[in-house]
């Protein structure tokens, strides 16, 4: 597996960086699915421009990767999802399972794009195939389109020297695959008893996966949606738990169900809606009189929404909290300020009526948020990620911060909308007329198409627009601001 920041550098710039990765899966995370099938088809349609015509070659291997002999019979082996593919490893035993969604092209290695068969096609990767033999009897493009046609399945297996691609057309292969997957959604073995085994062993990704398999098969599952709104709210997707269970109470006939009524309130509560988290949470007062998390929650809305409009905050008791949790539970908070933009030095944040010294004018929160306990600032530059794009190179604070920026806007889009305000350099464009309203959460915010940056565009705002704190005096934080990195010059 190579990390997608990797792909546009020369073979030796990637054996050196995916060698500092071995074993471990990428930090930047992959592009959201629709910007990653963009991507292909654009390079597809690149190369098709300048060589698709030519008659093909033998693709030969130049990977540094030594490569094991697998001895283990079909029905031996193991499926292997997209998200649990490691950097510069062969996965002995293994078998992944994919769908071709994009027409294939080939540089050195023939690239397609899967869409992963076990999580429901919710993840996608790309794959180098080396040492496949075309024909070359036809045109480069056709011969591709023909050997790896759009929307049949592959199976990829690593074998010694090379690593298979085998298309699931045969009897064999369709029992394997079979045998792995579930058979139906209830059954003891079916996609909602499987991922519900994945929730209390703690891997919300795969229960996710399985709830979404599941419901592909019967959309109107009631208990599978119910059970997807707990793994949901586990993984803090707390935009998308918010969609699924307004939509199961309005469907329900049978009354509000608790769960899902205390899912909803914590998930309001999780993106910054505290007077409808308020209002659910009592609901679910109602439901269960006896509900002790209802109960503390109600009190803890109440005091954000003091927060949140008067601007009053105990920071005693948040330094307390913090210190015991390394979190900091708190609304955000803006006062009487504006943006403004001014030709000379860009962006600036103004007053909007008089104010005495020490009056609190903003509370934000990090996004990206990394703390840094490093021994010695030496192994801090080390060089960590590359984008060869920009010709720019990273250390390993910054691949953080922009990874945990990144997991967090795929967590919750609406948080693209905002961090796509910021600054990210000449080669971006950013709107200079920012009201500061646009910064606060609404239910209208949450409905609206978000608007996801690329990784590129999010190395560049973090570049400049991350903050740096001591947190004591082995400790760095580093994080950026949405709304505190809003004025920054541009």
């Amino acid at each position: 597996m190579i990390p997608q920041s990797l792909k546009a550098g020369s073979s030796g710039e990637i054996d050196f960086i995916q060698g500092m990765m071995r074993g471990t899966r990428n930090p930047m995370n992959a592009p959201p699915r629709d910007e990653l099938i963009r991507l292909f088809k654009n390079k597809r349609q690149e190369i098709e421009s300048v060589c698709l015509n030519r008659f093909s070659t033998t693709t030969t291997t130049k990977s540094t990767l030594t490569k094991d002999l697998s001895r283990k019979k079909i029905t031996e082996l193991q499926l292997v999802a997209v998200r649990d593919l490691l950097v510069e490893t062969i996965h002995h035993g293994k078998v992944l399972i994919g769908r071709i969604i994009a027409p294939p092209f080939k540089v050195n290695a023939i690239q397609l794009l899967l869409e992963d068969q076990v999580g429901g096609g919710q993840h996608v990767v790309q794959v180098s195939i080396y040492n496949y033999v075309l024909p070359g009897k036809k045109r480069l493009g056709l011969e591709l389109d023909t050997a790896f046609p759009v929307g049949a399945i592959v199976a990829r297996m690593w074998k010694l020297f090379k690593m298979l691609i085998i298309h699931i057309t045969n009897e064999a292969w369709k029992q394997v695959l079979q045998s792995k997957l579930p058979k139906d959604i209830d059954g003891d073995d079916g996609w909602r008893v499987r991922g519900n085994k994945y929730y209390t062993d703690g891997d919300y990704e795969r229960a996710l996966d399985y709830y979404n398999r599941g419901l592909e098969i019967d959309p109107h599952h009631t208990i599978l949606a119910q059970n997807k709104t707990a793994a949901l709210v586990a993984l803090k997707r707390y935009q998308e738990c918010i969609k699924l269970s307004l939509s199961l109470i309005s469907r329900s006939t049978a009354g509000v169900n608790e769960k899902v009524c205390a899912r909803l309130a914590k998930s309001y509560y999780g993106v910054g809606l505290y007077q409808e988290s308020l209002e659910t949470y009592q609901q679910l007062l109602t439901l269960l009189p006896n509900s002790s998390e209802a109960r503390t929650h109600i009190t803890k809305c109440k005091e954000r929404l003091v927060e949140l409009e008067q601007g009053v905050y105990n920071f005693t008791s948040l330094k307390s909290e913090y210190k015991l949790t390394k979190q900091i539970d708190c609304s955000e908070y803006i006062g009487p300020v504006k943006v403004i933009h001014s030709e000379e030095k860009g962006r600036g944040l103004v007053v909007t009526q008089d104010v005495p010294v020490g009056t609190l004018m903003m509370v934000s929160h990090g996004i990206g948020v990394f703390i840094d306990k490093m021994e010695g600032k030496e192994q801090q530059q080390i060089i960590y990620n590359v984008n060869f794009r920009d010709k720019q190179a990273f250390d390993i604070v910054h691949t953080n911060i922009v990874s945990l920026t990144n997991s967090a806007i795929k967590n919750n889009p609406y948080l693209g909308n905002l961090v796509g305000k910021l600054y990210a350099g000449p080669n971006y464009s950013v709107s200079n007329q920012i009201e500061v309203d646009e910064f606060r959460v609404t239910k209208e915010i949450l409905s609206k198409t978000p608007t996801v940056p690329s990784i590129e565009q999010i190395q560049n705002i973090v570049k400049y627009n991350a903050f740096k704190s001591e947190v004591n005096n082995s400790n760095i934080m580093d994080y950026i601001y949405y709304l505190r990195s809003s004025i920054t010059l541009v």
